[in-house]
């Protein structure tokens, strides 16, 4: 068991990408970017693909194919 401080729960809170992001995979990228497993131009893809999720700018890979021709809406 990991006991934290309150207030450095609502410090994960403010890190959090989304809503339900839990606190486990926010301390896991902090520790992956502090090991230097990602770069910066990671860092930044990511952050970018976050935006676009928060944006509603994303297509499920369904709606794709179907954007692209490849597959039907089924009934």
């Amino acid at each position: 068991m990991v006991k934290l401080r309150k207030e450095t729960v609502e410090k994960l809170k403010c890190l959090k990408d989304y809503e339900r992001e839990t606190y486990d995979d926010v301390i896991s990228k902090m520790v992956a970017i502090k090991m230097g497993e990602l770069s910066r131009e990671d860092i930044t893809s990511i952050e970018e693909g976050l935006a676009d999720l928060k944006a509603g700018r994303v297509y499920s890979s369904n709606d794709a194919a179907i954007r692209l021709g490849i597959a039907s809406r089924g009934k």
